[in-house]
C-alpha cells in the first residue's frame, strides 16, 4: 500500500474549520435545555457537517490509509443534514411546540445499518476504494475475499438521494418561514425581526450550497 501524505495550507485551514465546527456544536448542544431545542438541532447539524468534512480531509491528505477503519464512516450522515436543518428552523419558529421527529431520521438509521456491509470489508478493499476515488493512477491491490459492500446496489445513488432529501426539506423550511413572515406582516427580504432575518438567511445559504452541489455534480 502507498501511504503518501500531503498536507498543504488549505488542508490546515480545513482542519481548523472542523475543530471550530465541533467546538461550536458542543456549545449549542450544551445549551439546548428547556425550550431551546433549536440549539440541539443546530449543534447536531454542525457535528454532522464537521465529521463529514473531516472524513474528506482524511481522504484529501492521504491520512485515511493510516486509518482505513474510518473509511466512509460518515456516509450515513448524508441523511442527517436535511432533517436536522429543518427541525432547527421549525424549533426557532415554534420553540414551545413538540413534534415526533424520529420518523424523519429513518433513512439515516437504515443507511447506518446498511453501511455495515462496507465497514466489514478487508482493508485491501477499502484501500482500493480510496485510490479509485483519489488516485486512479496508482496500482490496485488484489481484492480480498468478502461479501459485497453494496448488496442492493444503492450506494452509488447516495448523493442523488441526499440532494432530493435536501431539496424536499428546504422546500418545507421555505414554506413555514414564508407563512411566519406573512402572519407577522413582515417582508421576506426586508425585515427588522432579528429571528426571522437569521432564519431566512440560513435557508437561503443552504439553498445556495445545494445549488452549488447540484451544478458541480452535473458539470463533473
Amino acid at each position: 500500500m502507498r501511504t503518501d501524505i500531503h498536507i498543504g495550507i488549505f488542508d490546515v485551514i480545513i482542519f481548523l474549520g472542523v475543530f471550530q465546527g465541533l467546538l461550536l456544536s458542543w456549545f449549542f448542544i450544551k445549551n439546548s435545555g428547556g425550550n431551546k431545542k433549536a440549539n440541539l438541532y443546530q449543534g447536531l447539524f454542525l457535528v454532522s457537517i464537521s465529521l463529514a468534512i473531516f472524513e474528506e480531509w482524511l481522504n484529501n491528505t492521504g491520512l485515511i490509509v493510516r486509518a482505513l477503519w474510518l473509511t466512509n464512516f460518515t456516509e450515513s450522515l448524508n441523511f442527517a443534514f436535511a432533517p436536522l436543518f429543518y427541525f432547527y428552523i421549525w424549533s426557532c419558529l415554534n420553540p414551545e411546540t413538540k413534534r415526533k421527529t424520529w420518523v424523519h431520521f429513518i433513512p439515516l438509521f437504515f443507511w447506518t445499518i446498511y453501511m455495515v456491509f462496507a465497514f466489514v470489508q478487508p482493508d485491501v478493499n477499502k484501500y482500493n476504494s480510496y485510490i479509485q476515488t483519489k488516485h486512479p493512477d496508482w496500482g490496485y491491490l488484489p481484492y480480498g475475499d468478502s461479501i459485497s459492500d453494496d448488496p442492493l446496489g444503492i450506494r452509488r445513488f447516495v448523493n442523488h438521494l441526499m440532494l432530493i432529501q435536501l431539496l424536499t426539506y428546504i422546500t418545507l423550511a421555505v414554506i413555514i418561514v414564508r407563512k411566519r413572515f406573512r402572519s407577522t406582516g413582515e417582508s421576506f427580504f426586508r425585515t427588522d425581526n432579528t429571528v426571522l432575518r437569521v432564519i431566512r438567511n440560513s435557508v437561503l445559504h443552504l439553498l445556495i450550497l445545494v445549488s452549488i452541489m447540484i451544478i458541480t455534480k452535473v458539470w463533473f
